[in-house]
């Protein structure tokens, strides 16, 4: 393992922008191939392309290091033969010294925004790359969030005889974004309706548009002589209104009382 490599500031100008746990990922990766040449543990995507645009330069400044320690590069091969005739111009021999950092300067990353090498644009791309995936997950976890939420409940003990009525009545719940919060008070419901109706499955389904066409949260007995189609307004006077009304609210205490219904559901 070496003591020490070099780090380029366009490194830290390409990371510093990142988030901070990313930025240490991104780090302990250069700096574990800086000095051992070789990375752990199982990269994630925007480590393993910043340290591939460092990779190569820690490889050649590696290499270099090497040279210069077993004496920098090979001697020249001298030559035996003896110069023949008068020479007259000079030959400038190349300077072989054990200073690799004369010979060989390195080579410097691109300074500033311009010039950006490949490793930089790639990873560009691939940071775009990420982020559209991202979006796209979003995405697909608000669609299934949204699904779940206009999925019903199990109806599995209501009677085929009733299953479509009894969804109609939890569709228009969910439309009011009401819910019953428990099978129990689910069950208590069906039961309800089933009282309300006599069993029929005829005056279930008027029970049930009773309550849809008058916009209220709770089942409640038929009124009128049209099963269903009547409303407040068919009352003559007010007064027979307001007792419709008190029927109505002391009928949902009961209810509350013997479980009938939950404390979200009201009359009106």
């Amino acid at each position: 393992m070496r003591n020490s490599f070099v780090f380029y500031g366009s490194w830290w100008e390409a990371i510093k922008n990142l988030p901070r746990d990313v930025q240490g990922d991104v780090l302990t990766a250069i700096i574990e191939y800086g000095l051992t040449g070789e990375t752990t543990g199982q990269l994630k995507p925007i480590a393993k392309a910043m340290l591939a645009m460092a990779k190569t330069q820690i490889d050649v400044n590696n290499q270099r290091f090497e040279n210069g320690k077993k004496g920098g590069r090979p001697n020249q091969v001298e030559t035996k033969e003896k110069p023949k005739g008068n020479q007259t111009g000079t030959k400038v021999e190349p300077n072989v010294n054990d200073n690799v950092n004369d010979n060989n300067p390195p080579i410097s990353p691109p300074k500033g925004g311009q010039d950006l090498n490949p490793d930089e644009d790639t990873l560009s791309e691939r940071e775009a790359e990420l982020n559209a995936r991202e979006q796209e997950l979003l995405k697909r976890e608000a669609a299934l969030k949204a699904k779940e939420g206009t999925k019903l409940p199990d109806i599995s003990f209501v009677s085929d005889d009733f299953k479509d009525i009894f969804e109609t009545w939890l569709k228009y719940k969910q439309e009011k974004r009401e819910s019953y919060k428990s099978k129990k008070s689910l069950q208590a419901c069906y039961k309800k309706l089933l009282t309300l109706s006599g069993n029929d499955p005829d005056t279930a389904r008027n029970v049930v548009e009773q309550s849809m066409a008058n916009n209220w949260s709770g089942l409640f007995g038929l009124t009128g002589n049209n099963h269903g189609t009547a409303n407040r307004s068919n009352y003559t006077s007010k007064q027979e209104a307001n007792a419709y009304a008190l029927e109505r609210l002391q009928q949902h205490k009961l209810d509350l009382e013997a479980g009938l219904a939950d404390q979200v559901e009201r009359p009106f």
